[in-house]
């Protein structure tokens, strides 16, 4: 069961009138009338088959001003988010019909933006690694406390604010001005003039791989050879080069409809030992997620300033082609990105947590501990972002859960100086 915390009150002022002969206040009272506070409040699923946990929290949520839905199983959950869209869902691994995992999947397949938060029993930790990394935002554990239930949905609340934040800036700079643009960070998604292609939307499996390893190379030799040991390992010389062929022509066609096969292609482009993708002429011409968070990554590191990495990082949605779990060059291409955000990551934390923005050092660390559990960094942070706001047992919350993670993945205890940190005390 959760310990009750009393609920958030609002304040009242309690002075009498102001003496005669003072002036009055020219400032006008705030007036919030009970539709203001309704519009305010943030939509949260709860979903747990414990009747009692369910009423419980929803109680204590619904006092401090949340709007609480609750759900008992699986298939309820995903039915109220189709009708109420939830923007925060605080979610039981274990349900009777279909688990957490799946359900996350069925949510995030409908609106990615959704925090997703796993509530765990003890001796979870497992579940909770797999559940961070199939796009669980946080994790809270049982006995649940209100005061860290509403922690964690606030934390929610400030990543749903940069989400739309980083949404609106995006559809500013991406009006359809561009004739091309690609999302490679996440799953794979095109739009060339007014076709859009998604994942599954192409001629084959093999004509979209063909395009990711195009895309892998932008602007660069992408060698024939590597096309034939990567993706037709296994098959006769004279049948890969036909399904090479079908699949760079259909590519063509994308950018071009009209191309025939006696005139060369302005967007994959003929050499003699492969081919080259160029997505535009120049840089103005196209939008390519991955390529500009490079360059605004490689802008930051040039003149020192940190907007521009503050920019990348937020471009960064998910990890680069993320289903694709077989192909060697997209593997390694992910890692390489994963590495440079995570760099960036810490950059941004730390400048944040040394002049005081601590709230935005915690954003970072978090971001850094969600792409990687085992990152030392991101818990050293956060740690000590919540010691400089006097927050120990938060730090020593970070810790613990940093202990259970190592512990399960590794074998190991936390590193020690992240234990070193913390009062002796503690």
């Amino acid at each position: 069961m959760m310990r009750q915390v009393t609920s958030r009150k609002p304040t009242t002022n309690k002075k009498k009138s102001a003496k005669k002969g003072r002036p009055k206040s020219t400032k006008k009272p705030i007036v919030t009338t009970e539709q203001d506070a309704e519009r305010k409040k943030v939509k949260v699923l709860l979903v747990d088959d414990d009747k009692r946990i369910r009423e419980s929290v929803s109680r204590a949520l619904t006092l401090s001003n949340y709007h609480v839905l609750t759900a008992k199983c699986g298939q309820d959950t995903i039915s109220l988010f189709e009708k109420e869209r939830p923007q925060i869902i605080l979610l039981d691994i274990r349900l009777p019909d279909i688990d957490g995992f799946e359900v996350l999947k069925e949510i995030h397949a409908r609106d990615e933006t959704v925090e997703v938060l796993f509530i765990t029993g003890h001796g979870d930790m497992s579940l909770v690694i797999s559940a961070m990394r199939a796009g669980a935002s946080d994790f809270i554990p049982k006995p649940l406390q209100l005061e860290h239930i509403i922690e964690s949905i606030s934390l929610a609340e400030k990543r749903l604010q940069k989400k739309a934040q980083n949404a609106s800036g995006l559809s500013i700079r991406t009006k359809p001005t561009k004739k091309v643009e690609v999302r490679a960070f996440g799953n794979l998604w095109m739009r060339c003039g007014e076709k859009v292609i998604v994942q599954h939307g192409w001629l084959s499996p093999k004509t979209r791989d063909v395009f990711k390893l195009l895309l892998i190379n932008h602007r660069k030799l992408a060698r024939t050879e590597e096309f034939y040991e990567v993706l037709w390992a296994d098959t006769r010389r004279e049948s890969a080069e036909i399904g090479l062929y079908t699949a760079i022509s259909y590519i063509r066609r994308i950018f071009e409809p009209e191309l025939s096969s006696a005139k060369d292609s302005r967007y994959v482009l003929n050499h003699s030992g492969g081919y080259e993708l160029h997505l535009g002429a120049t840089e103005h011409d196209y939008d390519y997620d991955v390529e500009r968070f490079r360059n605004l990554c490689a802008q930051s590191r040039n003149s020192g300033g940190l907007e521009s990495l503050r920019t990348a990082v937020e471009l960064y949605t998910d990890d680069f082609l993320k289903d694709d779990v077989t192909l060697t060059p997209v593997i390694e291409e992910r890692e390489r990105l994963r590495d440079i955000y995570l760099n960036a990551l810490v950059t941004l934390g730390r400048n944040d947590l040394a002049a005081g923005r601590l709230d935005e050092a915690l954003y970072y660390s978090q971001k850094i501990t969600k792409a990687d559990l085992l990152y030392e960094a991101g818990y050293e942070i956060q740690i000590q972002a919540y010691l400089k706001q006097g927050y120990v047992a938060k730090a020593r919350r970070v810790l613990e859960n940093c202990r259970e993670i190592y512990l399960e993945e590794l074998g190991v205890p936390e590193p020690q100086r992240l234990a070193a940190l913390l009062p002796q005390s503690i």
